[in-house]
């Protein structure tokens, strides 16, 4: 299965990407600063799973240069 991820997945085109892709059947790692907005994001497929964080974080950055380079795919 290949996988994506997605960062400001909480709204807009970032939440209709990640759903887009979960009905593709992509593996889905949606990522966002709002955590009840993500959890309905995580509700909608069990291909999504969700991070909370914020890319302006330079923590948060290096967080996702780190999961990128665990997926692999």
């Amino acid at each position: 299965m290949k996988t994506v991820l997605i960062t400001g997945a909480s709204s807009g085109i970032g939440v209709g990407l990640a759903k887009s892709f979960a009905d593709d059947g992509y593996r889905v790692i949606a990522c966002g600063r709002d955590a009840q907005r993500l959890a309905a994001v995580h509700q909608y497929s069990p291909n999504i799973t969700v991070r909370l964080f914020d890319m302006t974080y330079y923590t948060s950055s290096i967080a996702t240069n780190n999961l990128g380079n665990q997926i692999g795919d």
